[in-house]
């Protein structure tokens, strides 16, 4: 039996470079004990993926800062996606952030929410 998951799996930086390129996903936290999903734009700078705040998303937790998921992938318009990647981590405020951000991301709105990678998980979906 072949694992999949494995023989597919993309490393880390090769993961990130695809989600560097794309520019859009599905934010996925919580919200009164729901699992939502939010497509965002975003953009990065190093390793860090800035977008702005989506409605009725918060950034903080009552256990500290709030750990998301970023999906992203190369599916759109009806065809099917290659590759996914998934990034977990945590989202701070970028007003409270030590450096404040006046950036923009690629949609031309100002960034409110910067997400630090904690898990990078890639795959290839076909091939």
């Amino acid at each position: 039996m072949t694992d999949t998951f494995t023989s597919n799996r993309l490393d880390c930086p090769e993961a990130l470079g695809l989600v560097a390129a794309c520019g859009y996903g599905r934010l996925v936290g919580t919200l009164h004990a729901l699992p939502p999903a939010w497509p965002v734009a975003y953009r990065m700078e190093g390793d860090v993926i800035f977008f702005p705040r989506p409605e009725g998303f918060e950034v903080s937790s009552r256990l500290g800062r709030a750990v998301v998921g970023l999906e992203v992938d190369n599916g759109s318009m009806g065809h099917g996606a290659d590759w996914s990647v998934m990034v977990v981590g945590e989202v701070v405020d970028c007003a409270t952030e030590a450096q404040p951000r006046e950036a923009t991301t690629g949609a031309g709105t100002t960034a409110d929410v910067a997400l630090h990678p904690g898990v990078v998980i890639g795959r290839r979906l076909r091939g």
